[in-house]
C-alpha cells in the first residue's frame, strides 16, 4: 500500500535514506518534506520498504522526483516501477505535465526503470554528486 507520509515514518524514511550515505538527505530535510506533503511511502506487512518524495514549484506544471527508493531486500519486486507510478499519479493530480529527476550515471538499474517508464535524457552533468560522479537528467512528459 502507498500512502502519504506522516511523521511516524521519520525513522523508516531516515534509515532507508540512510543507503545513499553523503549523498543522503538530512533528518531535518526528511521532517520538512513530510510535514510539506511530498512524501509518500510504500508498506508491507505494516513496514515502510520504500518511499518517494515529489517536489513542485509554485506556478510551474513542472514536478521533480526527489527522491524513490526500496529497501534493498526488497529489490528487483517492481517496487520501484509501482512506486514510481503512483508519484506520477500524484504530480497528475496536483496538475503537473512533466516530471524531471537526476540520477547517478552509474546507477544503470534505475536509469532502465526510467527509460521503460518513458523518461528521456536531457542532459548529463559532470562531477554533480560529491564523490565526482556524474549525473544524468530525465524528463517524462505527463500529459496524455
Amino acid at each position: 500500500m502507498i500512502r502519504e507520509a506522516t511523521l511516524e515514518d521519520l525513522e523508516s524514511i531516515v534509515k532507508l535514506e540512510n543507503t545513499f550515505g553523503v549523498e543522503a538527505f538530512s533528518r531535518k530535510s526528511l521532517r520538512f518534506f513530510i510535514v510539506n506533503r511530498s512524501t509518500h511511502v510504500l508498506e508491507k506487512n505494516d513496514e515502510v520498504i520504500g518511499y518517494t518524495i515529489v517536489r513542485f514549484r509554485k506556478g510551474s506544471t513542472y514536478a521533480r522526483l526527489y527522491s524513490i527508493t526500496v529497501s534493498e531486500e526488497h529489490r528487483g519486486r517492481g517496487y520501484s516501477k509501482h512506486l514510481l507510478g503512483s508519484a506520477e499519479m500524484y504530480a497528475i493530480d496536483r496538475g503537473m505535465d512533466r516530471m524531471g529527476l537526476e540520477v547517478a550515471e552509474s546507477n544503470s538499474i534505475a536509469i532502465a526503470l526510467y527509460k521503460l517508464a518513458g523518461y528521456t535524457v536531457t542532459k548529463k552533468i559532470t562531477d554533480y554528486y560529491s564523490d565526482g560522479q556524474s549525473c544524468i537528467k530525465m524528463i517524462k512528459n505527463l500529459s496524455h
